[in-house]
């Protein structure tokens, strides 16, 4: 995976005899490191010796960056060092800077030159510096560059004065400016990775700063890792192992407590769950008692209006009732009338007999019996005045015929179902000069009665459906409690 490694020298003629010396890991100059670097044969003006590395291994690339103005010849690295060498002459002159980085192994060569060529462009070149690099892979996964820069700045007169950023001694500021150029390789190495599809990324602040609680190896250096490749333990080895053992266990328990915590975590979300669905059921079922009061209280009131419907329906059915008793006992009146009339008919009939008899015996008479004819005269007027009383009795009671009293009394007795089906027609009938209505509360019976039935259906209705409601209450209290057993006993 990637890592992140960026390490700045300041190459001088303070320690070791000269800059280069310390830049070439021998003693020499500027020069001298810029020859190691690139691999290269390079004759030093300074102290008149030529420095050959050329059979040094391992350098995939070397370039010479350089700012916009500068003169042309400096693309020549011994052109451009020998002109730094000759520029800073004295003995503790301070010649170039140099960046040792790592490089991402994830990316290929090409891709290796462009990331070292944009960090160079932006930090180096656009404020006039030359960059000389040089890219270094052995195949032993650890490819990196080195970049060796001028401290002075490079304009079309050559290398002149020293830049602004070199003259402040500022501790802060020199370490500010070392921290911009660390950030600036972690983003210029993140956008390559980035665009060449990879997930890694590098980081240039510390483990404190990330907030990792993590000790940092020591650099081992060429020398150390040498000894220990052969086997040899130094004390840098050593105190490196020491730090990856105490990194291990310091991890081991770090995952122990986020595994711990993530257990505690998974516990509370179960909690808060279980929680929140006990106050859902609470919820939901407090919502279905107040529906099923609801609807208990509006069948109750259904119920009321049932009763007081039936109360009316019984009350209107006595007054139907009530009705036709009275229409009966006319009826009945009617019937004793026409009894009493066929009686006088029969009498008055009985009389026509008698007359009819005494006048044939009247005319059968002798003479010698005028006296019973006279008798028998007296008799017959006698009669026709009852007969006559009769009839005048019978029409001052009826002052109808006695035809359509016994039309009348044959249709109450014979001829109901006629006269209803005509009556429920039309609402009323004539016959024979009588008029016949239906119920009088039929029609108000009949509307009450379909209004009954409806609310009965409904009353039903919302008793099976308060029910159904109680019958879900009850099954949602026994798979909540179901829940509560099956999250107590469920296991962590």
């Amino acid at each position: 995976m990637a890592i992140y490694h960026f390490h700045a020298t300041l190459i001088g003629r303070s320690t070791k005899g000269s800059a280069t010396a310390s830049s070439a890991y021998v003693s020499g100059s500027v020069v001298a490191g810029a020859a190691y670097r690139a691999g290269e044969k390079i004759y030093c003006k300074y102290d008149e010796r030529t420095h050959d590395y050329t059979h040094k291994t391992g350098v995939i690339f070397s370039e010479i960056m350089l700012p916009e103005n500068a003169p042309s010849e400096f693309i020549d690295r011994a052109t451009l060092w020998n002109a730094v060498e000759l520029k800073n002459n004295r003995k503790n002159a301070q010649l170039a800077r140099e960046v040792d980085v790592s490089l991402p192994r994830e990316l290929s060569h090409n891709e290796h030159i462009d990331t070292v060529r944009e960090y160079i462009e932006r930090n180096l070149t656009s404020k006039g510096i030359c960059a000389d690099y040089a890219i270094h892979d052995k195949r032993d996964g650890n490819p990196h560059v080195h970049i060796l820069f001028t401290m002075d700045k490079v304009t079309e007169k050559g290398v002149g004065l020293r830049l602004d950023d070199e003259k402040d001694k500022n501790f802060f500021y020199q370490k500010q400016r070392l921290l911009k150029w660390r950030e600036e390789w972690a983003f210029v190495c993140n956008k390559h990775l980035e665009k060449a599809g990879y997930s890694e990324r590098i980081d240039h602040r510390s483990y404190v700063d990330r907030g990792i609680e993590k000790t940092p190896t020591v650099h081992m250096g060429k020398g150390t890792t040498q000894l220990e490749k052969q086997g040899i333990k130094t004390e840098r080895g050593e105190r490196n192992r020491q730090i990856i053992n105490l990194n291990a266990e310091r991890e081991k328990r770090k995952i122990i407590a986020q595994q711990e915590q993530a257990k505690q975590r998974e516990l509370e979300k179960i909690a808060r769950i279980k929680q929140e669905e006990t106050e859902r059921l609470a919820r939901e079922q407090q919502v279905k008692i107040s529906q099923a009061k609801a609807l208990h209280g509006l069948m109750e009131q259904t119920k009321f209006n049932y009763v007081n419907t039936l109360d009316e329906i019984t009350k209107l059915q006595e007054d139907n009732n009530a009705y036709w008793r009275s229409l009966w006992r006319t009826m009945q009146r009617n019937k004793s009338q026409l009894d009493d009339i066929a009686e006088s008919r029969a009498r008055i009939t009985e009389i026509e007999q008698q007359i009819k008899e005494n006048l044939y015996e009247k005319a059968n008479l002798s003479i010698f019996k005028k006296k019973q004819k006279l008798l028998l005269e007296h008799e017959i007027k006698t009669l026709e005045r009852e007969k006559a009383v009769i009839e005048r009795q019978l029409e001052i009671k009826h002052h109808t015929s006695i035809d359509n009293i016994s039309q009348l009394s044959s249709t109450l007795y014979h001829g109901y179902t006629e006269a209803y089906r005509a009556i429920y027609k039309d609402g009323k009938v004539t016959i024979n000069g009588v008029e016949m209505r239906r119920n009088i509360h039929h029609e108000k019976i009949s509307a009450l009665r379909m209004e009954a039935q409806r609310k009965k259906n409904e009353y039903d209705n919302q008793r099976r459906e308060f029910q159904k409601l109680n019958y879900e209450l009850q099954r949602q209290q026994i798979q909540q409690r179901t829940q509560e057993i099956q999250m107590d006993y469920a296991p962590l």
